[in-house]
């Protein structure tokens, strides 16, 4: 399994996941949820899902860990470890809210107005807490 050297989490609990990438460039969307977790392998992250299909990508990852209670709560860390994926100790990581106020920036790029009512609703939240 590659080592992870980029992880941004665009949900962090029901589910939980991360869009991630390996050290050798290949992209994987991480999913938790009813305490079944996948890695599935795609070709690039612009993938698109399709509820025709069972699960979309190749699944090269499964696990079953927790409560089925729990709807999706875990750590990236304990992800990888149930996963068998290797997190490398440098790993460029994007906490939630940080991403979520990454995408508002690009989306409100030409809307200052839009962009400044999406700063105020983020203010007093950590960006970077995981």
């Amino acid at each position: 399994m590659p080592v992870l050297v980029r992880a941004v989490q665009t949900s962090q609990m029901c589910p939980s996941q991360w869009d991630a990438w390996g050290d050798d460039g290949q992209y994987y969307y991480l999913r938790y949820r009813h305490s079944v977790g996948t890695v599935a392998k795609f070709r690039d992250e612009n993938w698109t899902f399709d509820e025709t299909q069972p699960y979309p990508g190749e699944i090269v990852a499964r696990f079953e860990w927790g409560a089925h209670e729990d709807d999706g709560d875990i750590t990236l860390e304990l992800f990888c470890e149930k996963a068998g994926f290797t997190l490398a100790e440098d790993c460029e990581r994007t906490a939630f809210w940080r991403n979520i106020s990454d995408q508002l920036g690009i989306a409100f790029q030409e809307n200052p107005a839009a962009q400044e009512r999406a700063d105020q609703m983020l203010e007093g939240i950590d960006l970077d807490k995981e």
